[in-house]
């Protein structure tokens, strides 16, 4: 993977902005046909780490949401690659967040999602498509576009894998005509899909290598709320066993894990121990993105904030610091097993 330019600052992803200011992003971001063009055994290999960070206030406006964000990198101590945004489909998706992320040299994730496949199919959302993808063309800069993220999951409009690939097609065909080719398409189910238990096949939902250039998984860890604690390589062997070699950046696009009640050090022990798997056995892995954010859903509260305890940031700070993420920090021997 192309290395980044902020290696050269000594492991610290921070630059200061011209003429004084807040700090600045200085970063070489790969591209979908560069990522993999690193020598073989260069041990300056970088992948790119991102978050969803939850405005605190709740107001859904670029400042709070900025605010946020830049808060989580002050806690983590390092400037993070990517800035992960959710748009629904009647939201224009490339809008002064993303437009404020790019300029500050992140690069944008955007989850954009929940359309209903049969206005789409039968073209009775073409203009608004035509127009979206015209912002994208007009900006020119790269952006990575989740299109209906976990579409393996029932809840999605759709659900139905003949649907969503006509549906995927259809759109990325708008895009193309508009001109939109700076946007790279995420393909992302959820772990789950690649579980044998799932009774699910993946690429049922796949639309084909010629219209996918990233592919993704979504997972967590649901303990206590479920009776087995899950560490990220766990979350992610098989998906990853799935995705390497396929000639394709791989990233996982949402992930995050809850406290344990019984073992206050275990979530920052997480962390660290993603970067250890990211490192030493996910070696083909480009980004990872976390997920900030106490979630309510249904009357259930899931806390996969980073800083929802001082040994869950101290955890996440040592992650961040890690070299495979451009940090300086010394690294743990890898695993004789891997």
């Amino acid at each position: 993977m192309a290395a980044l330019a902020a290696a050269a600052l000594g492991g610290s992803l921070l630059a200061p902005a011209q003429g004084g200011g807040s700090a600045a992003l200085v970063l070489a971001l790969p591209s979908a046909d560069d990522v993999r063009e690193a020598p073989a055994g260069e041990e300056s290999r970088r992948v790119l780490l991102g978050a969803w960070s939850a405005p605190v206030s709740g107001l859904r406006t670029w400042q709070s949401r900025e605010a946020s964000f830049g808060a989580l990198e002050q806690a983590l101590g390092e400037r993070l690659a990517i800035e992960h945004i959710f748009a629904s489909f009647e939201e224009r998706p490339f809008d002064e967040r993303a437009i404020r992320a790019a300029s500050r040299g992140r690069l944008p994730l955007i989850s954009w999602n929940d359309p209903v496949p049969a206005r789409v199919l039968d073209g009775g959302e073409d203009a608004y498509l035509r127009a979206v993808a015209r912002d994208f063309a007009r900006d020119g800069r790269r952006v990575l576009l989740r299109f209906g993220w976990e579409m393996d999951r029932p809840r999605n409009e759709a659900t139905d894998p003949v649907a969503f690939r006509a549906l995927w097609r259809h759109v990325h065909a708008v895009f193309e005509d508009e001109g939109a080719t700076a946007v790279e398409w995420v393909w992302c189910p959820t772990n789950w899909a690649f579980a044998p238990r799932s009774r699910r096949d993946p690429l049922a939902w796949y639309p084909g290598d010629d219209v996918v250039d990233w592919l993704c998984a979504d997972g967590y860890s649901f303990y206590p709320e479920k009776p087995a604690w899950v560490p990220f390589e766990e979350a992610f062997g098989r998906f990853y066993d799935w995705a390497r070699g396929r000639g394709k950046p791989i990233v996982i696009a949402e992930t995050g894990v809850m406290e344990d009640p019984r073992d206050p050090g275990r979530k920052g022990e997480w962390y660290r121990e993603l970067a250890d798997t990211v490192r030493c056995r996910f070696t083909e892995i480009d980004a990872v993105v976390l997920f900030d954010e106490e979630k309510h859903e249904q009357g259930v509260v899931r806390d996969w904030r980073i800083g929802s305890s001082a040994a869950s940031i101290a955890g996440a700070r040592d992650m961040a610091a890690s070299s495979v993420f451009g940090g300086s920090a010394d690294e743990r021997r890898c695993p004789n097993a891997w």
